[in-house]
């Protein structure tokens, strides 16, 4: 499966659907699956209102972590 480009992402929601983590970003349509392993990640930036940095692949986030600071490259919608 073909990973995206890291892009920058600021969490707008997580949701949990039938036992499954859900996460939409600010500025992208999209609802993405969160792995187990990424959730603590997740959860932190939506409780900090921090942005991250992430990678999809299909409609689950494949990497997540805290962006560095004084990025200023932005998620966009497609």
């Amino acid at each position: 499966m073909k990973q995206t480009a890291p892009i920058r992402a600021e969490v707008r929601k997580v949701i949990v659907r039938e036992g499954t983590v859900k996460v939409s970003f600010v500025g992208m349509n999209s609802w993405y699956v969160v792995p187990a392993h990424l959730e603590a990640v997740i959860r932190q930036a939506e409780d900090d209102r921090r942005p991250i940095v992430i990678t999809t692949c299909e409609n689950a986030i494949a990497t997540a972590e805290p962006a560095p600071t004084g990025s200023a490259t932005t998620a966009t919608t497609k």
